[in-house]
C-alpha cells in the first residue's frame, strides 16, 4: 500500500471511547452547507491476485461465506469447517447472504447467486457499467451501485475495490435484470432496511428514500473540510437508525481523517460519535467527537440501532494484531478491547456481525488468508483459517 509502512495494528472499535471536552455535539439538518468540491482520485488496481480474503457475510450465526481471489468458501457450522464452493476466473469483492439458502456475490466482472446454502453459485444479471455492491431485502428485491470512479488507496481498507460516485440500480427479479434509479445522483454507498426505506451517501451528503428509490431527499450535509476526497459508507437498522462513516482517501503523517455519525430519529439529528483526533479542528472544524486510537479506518458492521462494529488500522505498528471493542448502547459505553489472532493490515479487512455476540473478520495473514471469529461480542477471538 503506497505511502504507508507495511505491518499494522488492526483495531476493530465500536462507537466511542468516552466523551471529549466538546461533548460530540449533535448536528441538525438545518445547517446544510454547499456540496463539497470533489477531486478526481487516484485509480486503484483490481484485486485480481491479492492472496487475502476481501468479503464476508453471514445469514445467521451458523451459515456464512467468505470470498476473495477467484474463490468462495462457505460454512454451515459457524466456521468450524470451511468448504470451497466457488473457484473461477472472478475475484469476489462483496457478499450479501439474505437467508441461509439465498445470497449474492459481487465479482469484479460478474454477479453470482446461490439458492442452495452456498453450495453452488451461478451468474445472474450484470448492468453496464458493472455492479460494485448489492443490498437485498427479499429474495427478489434488491439495490446495487453500478460504475463510479476508482478511489484512493486509503479507502481500500473500507471496501475491497472502492468506487465512488456510482449509480443506484434496482432489481425486482433476484438480480437477473437491473434498472437505473438516478434520482439520488452519484453515490458511494447505500443501505435499505425494507422494500421502501433506504439511505444513500456520498462524501458529506446523506439522502433518504421512502418509495423504494424512485425519489430521494437530502437529509444532511456534514460540516467537513471540502478540500478532502471524502468517501462514505452507511449501515442501517430498522426504519429510523443509520450509521454513516465518512473518511478521506488520503491523509498526512500516517493519519487518515474520518468521522462516524449516527442518527436515531430518521435523519433529523446526527451526532458524531467518533473521529480521528489528529485532524480535529482542520478536516472537521465545527466540533470535537470521541477519539479512537486508529490511524486508518476500515469497514463498518451495523448490528442494530444501538450496536455497530468498526475496523481501524494503525500502520505505525511493527507487527500486526487485531483488537476488538464493542458497545450495545449506541456508543455510551465501550468494552475493553481484546486481541484477536492472525490478521495484519496490508490489505482490506472485511467485517460481519450477525448479532451482538457473533462476528467474523477476514483479511490477509502472513501465510495468505485468515478468518477469525467471536461468539462473545468480541471479548475473545479464535482463528478458523
Amino acid at each position: 500500500m503506497p505511502g504507508v509502512t507495511i505491518g499494522a495494528l488492526v483495531a476493530v472499535l465500536l462507537c466511542t471511547c468516552g466523551p471529549s471536552s466538546h461533548g460530540g455535539r449533535a448536528i441538525t439538518t438545518d445547517n446544510a452547507r454547499r456540496p463539497p468540491h470533489h477531486v478526481t482520485p487516484v485509480a486503484y488496481s483490481p484485486p485480481d491476485t491479492r492472496p487475502g480474503l476481501d468479503a464476508v457475510s453471514f445469514a445467521n450465526d451458523e451459515v456464512g461465506c467468505v470470498g476473495g481471489a477467484r474463490r468462495i468458501l462457505c460454512t454451515t457450522d459457524a466456521g468450524r469447517h470451511w468448504v470451497p464452493r466457488y473457484t473461477g476466473p472472478d475475484t469476489i469483492v462483496g457478499l450479501d447472504l439474505l437467508t441461509p439458502r439465498v445470497g449474492w456475490a459481487v465479482g469484479i466482472h460478474t454477479l453470482l447467486r446461490t439458492l442452495d446454502d452456498g453450495q453452488h453459485w451461478a451468474p445472474v444479471g450484470e448492468p453496464t457499467p458493472p455492479l460494485r455492491s448489492v443490498d437485498f431485502v427479499t429474495p427478489t428485491d434488491g439495490w446495487g451501485i453500478a460504475g463510479g470512479t476508482p478511489r484512493d488507496y486509503a479507502v481500500t481498507n473500507q471496501v475491497a475495490w472502492p468506487f465512488g460516485g456510482g449509480t443506484v440500480v434496482r432489481t425486482r427479479d433476484g438480480g437477473r435484470t437491473w434498472t437505473p434509479q438516478p434520482a439520488a445522483g452519484a453515490v458511494d454507498g447505500l443501505c435499505f432496511s425494507g422494500p421502501a426505506t433506504g439511505w444513500a451517501v456520498r462524501a458529506a451528503r446523506v439522502w433518504r428514500t421512502r418509495d423504494g428509490g424512485r425519489s430521494w431527499r437530502t437529509v444532511v450535509r456534514f460540516p467537513l473540510y471540502y478540500g478532502a476526497r471524502w468517501f462514505a459508507s452507511v449501515g442501517c437498522a430498522g426504519s429510523r437508525t443509520a450509521w454513516v462513516l465518512v473518511a478521506a482517501g488520503v491523509g498526512a503523517s500516517n493519519q487518515q481523517p474520518y468521522v462516524l455519525y449516527r442518527t436515531g430519529d430518521d435523519g433529523r439529528h446526527w451526532r458524531p460519535v467518533l473521529d480521528e483526533g489528529y485532524f480535529e479542528g482542520a478536516s472537521y472544524p465545527d466540533y470535537r467527537a470521541y477519539v479512537v486510537p486508529a490511524n486508518y479506518i476500515g469497514p463498518l458492521s451495523v448490528v442494530d440501532a444501538t450496536t455497530a462494529y468498526l475496523a481501524g488500522l494503525n500502520y505505525q505498528s511493527p507487527s500486526g494484531f487485531i483488537a476488538i471493542a464493542s458497545t450495545d448502547d449506541g456508543g455510551q459505553a465501550l468494552r475493553r478491547p481484546a486481541t484477536a489472532p492472525g490478521l495484519r493490515g496490508t490489505g482490506p479487512v472485511a467485517l460481519a456481525f450477525v448479532d451482538a455476540a457473533h462476528g467474523w473478520v477476514v483479511g490477509q495473514s502472513g501465510q495468505g488468508s485468515a478468518i477469525v471469529a467471536t461468539s462473545d461480542g468480541g471479548q475473545t477471538w479464535a482463528r478458523q483459517l
